[in-house]
């Protein structure tokens, strides 16, 4: 596989570890340095979720509000992975942002869960009872009955997200490669990190708009003795900025 010349970065021009690092570093700094559009608004985003988490404590069960703070910190990693340059990288992480928002939720609205989830790895009965209790569907359908507009489209972006890198499916797997035809025949090209191209950027629209969905989800999950009408209405004018996009740039 022969490694790039421009931007893409290729892996393969980074013989080291250390090199990678400096790559991958020296990317986020660029983008920090830049102001580009975007980082204001993911301010915005960070401050909002975070605000949302200090209060967790005193308005759900402690586990659930421990998963506000880890959906949370899913965010932040998601946000730092992407402008150091990955693309499909992200989208695990961004997956995991809005999962710890679904579980938050899922144990607010069913208690008795938080004891099966703590227990998870107390023994092989724990887990299996964890897993079933903690499927996909389980969760997803918790988000729909508590707020059906929010959960279908929850449930649409958790697809999109495994579609298309939370998952090594092909869409993810293949946009870390470049296939193109030169005089001596076929070349492709590996790009661990990218530069300023389109797939850098899509995880993190798709980091923004799950963040906002997950920080509506952890609201869903607050009893109503202790909803917040002001944090409510800054998550909702976030939703209302535009319709809904695909987690992926059309």
């Amino acid at each position: 596989m022969k490694p790039s010349a421009g931007s893409p970065v290729s892996f393969e021009g980074h013989r080291t570890l250390s090199e990678y690092f400096d790559a991958a570093m020296t990317s986020a700094k660029n983008i920090r340095e830049s102001g580009a559009d975007g980082l204001a608004f993911l301010e915005h985003v960070h401050g909002c979720f975070r605000d949302i988490c200090d209060k967790s404590f005193n308005g759900m069960p402690a586990f659930a509000a421990a998963l506000s703070f880890h959906s949370h910190s899913m965010f932040l990693a998601a946000a730092l992975t992407t402008i150091s340059g990955h693309a499909a990288a992200a989208y695990p992480i961004v997956r995991a942002c809005l999962e710890s928002a679904l579980y938050c939720l899922h144990i607010a609205k069913n208690p008795d869960l938080a004891k099966v989830w703590a227990e998870r790895n107390d023994s092989w009965t724990a887990r299996k009872a964890c897993r079933d209790a903690f499927t996909a569907g389980r969760v997803l359908a918790t988000a729909l009955e508590a707020n059906p507009a929010l959960g279908k489209i929850v449930r649409d972006t958790y697809d999109e997200l495994i579609d298309y890198g939370a998952h090594p499916n092909a869409i993810g797997v293949f946009k870390n490669f470049t296939v193109s035809e030169v005089e001596a025949g076929i070349q492709v090209e590996v790009h661990y990190l990218h530069g300023s191209t389109p797939a850098r950027f899509e995880p993190m629209t798709a980091g923004l708009e799950v963040a906002v969905y997950a920080m509506a989800l952890i609201l869903a999950a607050f009893r109503d003795d202790a909803a917040d009408p002001v944090l409510a209405a800054n998550v909702q004018e976030l939703i209302d900025l535009g319709q809904r996009r695909s987690v992926r740039k059309t």
